[in-house]
């Protein structure tokens, strides 16, 4: 049976759904049994309250938790600023039980205000510590079916087996948001987990809204905080040499986009080069107060 998990809304169609509730701190002590689908045959939501905001990562990784606690064999996790296709569980389901070959798996993920535009297929890992996008604003060309081997995944919408996190891990918590996924796809490939975009299911994306909230218009800090990740999580999975390297490489590249992109003055772009240089120097993580905090930098 799979589960998903995520940061649901409790405004959804919650009651015309058996509602389990449990805290955070009561899930060490929860044991699956069958009684959590009643003979109503309404499936039961589980509604795990967590005492403070965990992050993506942190966030997710309670669920997954109860879900390997309870005995599931499949995990979804899904964004709560996303809706979901009517089919789209029963195809990724019956995906994974056809195809024993794939550990992890995604569905289509298109625009969620713009619903023929597709945001992504799944991607690639590249050479460059970057990931690209497969089919990134394309049109839909509505003859669905078949899958796509991908080595990254994002955590918008990615359903495992639950042997893949006991085997490998959970989500990375050195990042407050974002990461996580590029982590988690580092993992894979380093592994030889085969991961796929199954694109017969769709879910739908309102893209970025949870950066939007926490920085409006301020699109340096949202910029800073990317990079500063990826610097960060790279620190220790290159070696170091390398690593300072493909370091000011990536400003190369970096600088010029962000003053073609948002016209971003030099007094500010220096400011943020240096800002970067000494935060991926002295931190192991993104905590919440790094996340938060960096609205103030610019």
């Amino acid at each position: 049976m799979p589960v998903a998990v995520g940061p649901f809304d409790s405004s959804s169609k919650i009651q015309e759904r058996n509602l389990v509730e449990y805290d955070q701190s009561d899930i060490d002590d929860i044991h699956y049994s069958s009684n959590l689908i009643h003979n109503s045959g309404k499936e039961d939501v589980v509604l795990i309250k967590n005492s403070s905001n965990l992050g993506f990562a942190g966030g997710n990784n309670v669920g997954i938790r109860y879900a390997l606690k309870c005995n599931f064999d499949k995990v979804l996790l899904l964004n709560n600023d996303t809706t979901v296709d009517p089919e789209c569980l029963r195809t990724l389901v019956e995906f994974l039980n056809h195809n024993k070959v794939y550990g992890v798996i995604t569905p289509k993920i298109k625009y969620y205000y713009h619903p023929n535009l597709i945001w992504n297929c799944g991607g690639k890992l590249t050479i460059f510590g970057s990931r690209k996008y497969y089919y990134l604003n394309k049109k839909d060309d509505k003859r669905g079916g078949g899958n796509k081997e991908i080595t990254f995944i994002t955590g918008c919408a990615l359903m495992a087996r639950a042997s893949i996190f006991q085997q490998y891990g959970l989500l990375s918590e050195l990042f407050f948001l974002g990461e996580e996924d590029y982590d988690f796809s580092l993992r894979m490939k380093k592994n030889g987990v085969r991961m796929a975009a199954v694109l017969s299911a769709k879910v739908y994306h309102k893209v970025g809204a949870s950066r939007v909230l926490i920085f409006e218009q301020d699109v340096l800090a949202k910029a800073f905080v990317h990079h500063l990740n990826r610097f960060i999580h790279l620190k220790d999975y290159y070696p170091r040499a390398y690593w300072k390297i493909w370091r000011l490489a990536s400003l190369v590249y970096i600088l010029p986009m962000l003053k073609k992109r948002y016209n971003v003055s030099f007094a500010k772009l220096l400011r943020y080069t240096r800002l970067l240089l000494e935060n991926s120097n002295s931190l192991v993580s993104v905590d919440k107060d790094v996340f938060i905090n960096a609205k103030e930098l610019f």
